[in-house]
């Protein structure tokens, strides 16, 4: 195995790890799926769970799940929609469709929403906030595939900066090698092994102290093959 596919095998197990099932506060904003107007108001529930919440005046509900679990909304008048929490968002966007029965007909005239523009504009990074961008209360931009992407990219930045003195470690071919025979394990299990202290030892993971980082390695790397 060359130490470039080493390399991006140690970083996916890396990823890998930073995903967790531990609760945390997901926040989002429930919007008018055709006026794009916060709801105040709405129902928010954790599917099987006894988890829910509320959004304020603002559309603005926070509420305790897990990062996979799917989030239901109810409002009167509006259609109920089931969401899946998507890790990747800081912030969950939801439209809700409005239901309404009218008893008599209407003329609707067609205008835009922003003038000659489809949303607010975001020119960087560092200035994109969900929230109070607009008039609405809503900045749409941070919403589009192309922030998002952005918040992808440099969350991943931010992690592998965090962890660079442990993926240098791990990759090194000298501990790499020395581990394996020390232990009498196969590259496959080495790398089995290390996904397991991945999940188990994020505090070892980000430390930039390399003694510690090396020492916690060969120790899990010994019980490891007692145990087997």
């Amino acid at each position: 195995m060359n130490t470039g596919k080493i390399y991006i095998l140690t970083v996916v197990l890396l990823a890998a790890s930073l995903i967790g099932n531990s609760q945390k506060l997901i926040k989002g904003i429930v919007v008018d799926s055709l006026s794009l107007e916060n709801l105040p108001g709405v129902h928010i529930k954790v599917k099987h769970s006894h988890h829910a919440a509320v959004s304020d005046a603002s559309g603005i509900f926070v509420i305790l799940a897990n990062p996979r679990d799917t989030l239901t909304f109810s409002f009167v008048g509006y259609g109920k929609s089931t969401q899946l929490i998507n890790e990747e968002d800081e912030i969950m966007f939801v439209r809700m469709r409005d239901e309404s029965i009218f008893l008599k007909e209407i003329t609707i005239h067609d205008s835009p929403l922003f003038g000659d523009k489809k949303y607010i504009e975001s020119p960087t990074l560092s200035t994109t906030r969900p929230l109070r961008a607009s008039s609405s209360g809503v900045n749409f931009a941070y919403f589009t595939k192309m922030e998002k992407e952005k918040r992808k990219l440099v969350a991943m930045i931010n992690e592998l900066e965090r962890a660079r003195a442990y993926i240098e470690i791990v990759n090194d071919p000298d501990v790499r090698e020395k581990i394996m025979n020390n232990y009498s394990i196969s590259e496959s299990r080495y790398y089995e092994l290390l996904a397991h202290f991945n999940q188990t030892r994020q505090d070892v993971m980000y430390s930039a102290n390399s003694a510690l980082i090396i020492n916690s390695l060969f120790s899990y790397f010994e019980n490891a093959s007692y145990k087997k």
